[in-house]
């Protein structure tokens, strides 16, 4: 029930080149995006290269999930990995 809920996406491995706005560009085509959290921001993060983004409904994060994890995002930069 609680994967139900669920509105936000981790993002791993994320190039230090990213920041919010090319995320934000990236994913908004799955849904309208509450927030934007990068580990860079994160005075308190041991890493740097994670973020969290939260959509407006779990349906949109679902189908960013699903259609994202395991490709190349961006212009040809590492594989990043989502999950939520």
């Amino acid at each position: 029930m609680f994967k139900l809920q669920v509105k936000t996406v981790f993002i791993d491995a994320l190039p230090p080149s990213w920041d919010e706005d090319y995320v934000r560009d990236l994913l908004r085509k799955y849904g309208e995006i509450e927030k934007i959290e990068l580990a860079r921001n994160m005075p308190a993060a041991r890493r740097k290269d994670y973020g969290f983004v939260t959509f407006g409904s779990h349906d949109a994060a679902v189908k960013c999930a699903d259609s994202i994890t395991g490709t190349e995002l961006g212009e040809g930069d590492k594989k990043v990995c989502l999950g939520y």
